[in-house]
């Protein structure tokens, strides 16, 4: 919600990459976590990202391209790495364009732990647990 908050108020959309480093930056800054991923679009084009101890995939269609949290069917899936940042555009459905976002320094300072509570669920379980732990921390005072 808050990483949210900050792309709305933030967001220069003639600089999308941009903002997004910014925030990522901003959350590494704040505290540490166990992972970031995100969907973004700006109305045009998906951006999809992945820092941290959850995984990220991509997969190609015939007119599509996928993103998923996890492999949604037996197809082969390509996996995204930590501090890459996918750009799905519309026009370019063979592939996503793919970069790093903001570099091995601020990946090395970032401050990523692995929580074991709520490890064992999966889908809407996972998202409702998640969902409830982002609320927890952000009523309570950064460490």
């Amino acid at each position: 919600e808050h990483f949210f908050n900050f792309l709305m108020c933030e967001l220069d959309p003639g600089r999308v990459v941009a903002t997004l480093r910014r925030a990522v930056e901003a959350v590494i800054d704040r505290s540490p976590f166990s992972g970031l991923n995100f969907l973004f679009s700006d109305g045009e084009r998906l951006y999809a990202y992945k820092l941290g101890i959850f995984d990220l995939y991509w997969r190609p269609r015939p007119g599509q391209l996928l993103v998923a949290s996890e492999r949604l069917t037996d197809e082969s899936w390509h996996s995204v790495h930590d501090d890459v940042l996918l750009v799905l555009d519309p026009h370019d459905l063979e592939e996503p364009h793919a970069e790093r976002l903001v570099g091995d320094e601020w990946v090395a300072r970032a401050e990523i732990r692995k929580f074991e509570e709520g490890a064992h669920l999966r889908g809407a379980e996972r998202g409702d647990f998640a969902a409830k732990r982002a609320a927890r921390l952000a009523a309570s005072p950064p460490e």
